[in-house]
């Protein structure tokens, strides 16, 4: 039996195996940086106090949850650790929009091995966005991350965590989560998820220079999004074209996409001032 070997968008290898299902080799993700002395460090250079003590040992704890196998994580904890979480979110005063997702996070760890994936990854998320809106981003990175390994088949934390690391200015941390919210998301026909990760991972070419691989990649998510319906994100991407096609000089390709970008576009989109100008 012939195995056939391709590669996606992402550059992610995938194996298709005549009268089987495509095997999919998902890539590893970067989940520190050079720089990093100690994992999650930028949390207590960021967060001030008590504060800053708690995330990170709360997000420390998140992801070794996430590194140990089901059937192991009875008595992952010390008995003694739920009561220390509950009395530092006592002592601390968390704003309402960041409160409710600690403290699920708290109550969640306090029984590991009944402890619900997906929550933790929600709680995770809301955290990041919490740090991302006050500009802490290497604390948005580390928590949106620690939710992506709660949940290593779902491509969506992966693009979060990607894009938020994309913010920071960490680029090899963000193309390999884009990267792999890439493969994850073809693996499991994420169509919305796929087109806008081509879109982010061709963004990041396009910073890098690698213009014909950037164009390649917003084609790739604009033909998703035709494909699948997906007016919102066709109306992004192909005015991602549309921007490289005239920096590079092409006139014909910009007068394409701008066009199917304008048509695409309706007044409710975020992007739509820039998209109409």
């Amino acid at each position: 039996m012939m195995a056939m070997e391709k590669r996606g968008a992402g550059g992610v290898a995938r194996r298709s195996l005549r009268g089987e299902s495509r095997r999919w080799c998902i890539d590893t993700a970067l989940t520190r940086d050079p720089d990093e002395h100690l994992e999650g460090d930028r949390i207590l250079k960021e967060v001030a106090d008590d504060l800053g003590i708690l995330l990170w040992r709360i997000g420390r704890d998140v992801v070794l949850w996430a590194g140990t196998p089901s059937m192991q994580r009875a008595g992952l904890f010390s008995p003694e650790a739920p009561n220390r979480r509950s009395s530092r979110l006592l002592n601390i005063d968390l704003s309402d929009d960041v409160a409710s997702a600690v403290d699920a996070l708290a109550g969640q760890l306090a029984v590991p091995e009944k402890a619900d994936a997906a929550i933790l990854t929600w709680c995770c998320r809301m955290v990041a966005r919490w740090a991302a809106e006050h500009e802490m981003h290497g604390t948005a990175v580390y928590f949106a991350q620690a939710g992506a390994l709660c949940s290593a088949d779902d491509p969506a934390p992966a693009l979060e965590t990607g894009r938020l690391a994309l913010a920071a200015g960490q680029q090899h941390r963000a193309e390999s989560w884009v990267r792999r919210a890439v493969a994850l998301a073809r693996r499991s026909a994420q169509w919305d998820v796929y087109a806008e990760a081509a879109r982010v991972l061709g963004e990041l070419n396009h910073r890098a220079g690698r213009l014909d691989r950037a164009r390649a990649l917003y084609r790739l998510a604009y033909r998703t999004t035709r494909r699948q319906s997906l007016r919102e994100i066709g109306a992004v991407t192909a005015h991602a074209v549309f921007r490289l096609a005239l920096e590079s000089g092409d006139e014909a390709e910009a007068h394409v996409y701008g066009r199917l970008a304008v048509r695409a576009c309706t007044p409710e989109h975020t992007a739509a001032p820039s998209i109409l100008l």
